[in-house]
């Protein structure tokens, strides 16, 4: 018998604030804390805002890394640049496939920049779910798999 362990996982991980405010420093403080501090609530919500854009953009970066490292990134941009230096015409095989993933690898990595500008946007975004993100194509995980 297998669990789903989904359905433990919050969809919004549980919030604390660090807010600067009036000269003084709330350091993990949730919201109903800081409003008991007198922090107005349009300070409280674009502390929300910013920490909901920055969990959504590190979870775009985590995404990416997950299939291809910075280092295989490096690796998979020197041999693309390598190989673009022959005419088509001279290019093996296996090379127009190596230009043709990292094409669909850019194409990938600029839908999930996209993607995160409109999930950093919706605060009741679930940005956790694969649903919410656009899948990498296969040709991309193979590609970077080599590295």
């Amino acid at each position: 018998m297998t669990a789903d362990l989904s359905t433990l996982v919050p969809a919004v991980p549980a919030q604390s604030l660090t807010i600067d405010y009036n000269g003084q420093t709330y350091a993990g403080f949730n919201t109903d804390a800081l409003a008991d501090a007198g922090v107005p609530q349009t300070v409280i919500k674009d502390a929300q805002a910013l920490a909901h854009h920055e969990a959504v953009k590190a979870e775009c970066r985590r995404r990416i890394y997950a299939v291809g490292s910075s280092e295989a990134q490096m690796n998979v941009t020197s041999m693309t640049a390598a190989i673009s230096a022959k005419t088509e015409a001279n290019r093996t095989a296996e090379e127009k496939a190596i230009v043709a993933a990292a094409s669909q690898s850019i194409e990938w990595v600029t839908a999930m920049r996209g993607r995160f500008a409109e999930l950093a946007e919706d605060m009741e975004a679930n940005y956790l779910a694969d649903a919410s993100w656009p899948e990498c194509p296969q040709a991309v995980i193979d590609l970077y798999a080599q590295f």
